[in-house]
């Protein structure tokens, strides 16, 4: 059964507000004239990863589990983790 991803009534938080809640204290941590570039690629390369080893660790190291969780190929996965700079071994090892 596929979970879905959106909040419901008896959720805590849905991950579109989360990311509204870090990204809004992020920009008031800013202050009046904010300095920052690249923050979408700065942004998402830090989603990805947590999301990643998460991911793995929730599929306990199977990479094809969590490629398939995610909603990739196998070796989608394993390029984006090496483009990352995630340790593919210690991801295989944690089974």
């Amino acid at each position: 059964m596929t979970k879905n991803l959106k909040a419901t009534s008896t959720d805590r938080e849905s991950i579109s507000d989360a990311v509204h809640r870090v990204l809004h204290d992020y920009f008031d941590s800013l202050g009046e004239d904010p300095q920052c570039r690249g923050l979408y690629h700065h942004v998402v390369r830090e989603v990805e990863q947590v999301m990643f080893m998460l991911t793995l660790k929730a599929s306990n190291g199977n990479q094809l589990r969590a490629a398939e969780m995610l909603g990739l190929h196998r070796n989608t996965l394993r390029k984006k983790m090496s483009d990352l700079g995630l340790d593919l071994s210690k991801a295989s090892s944690s089974r």
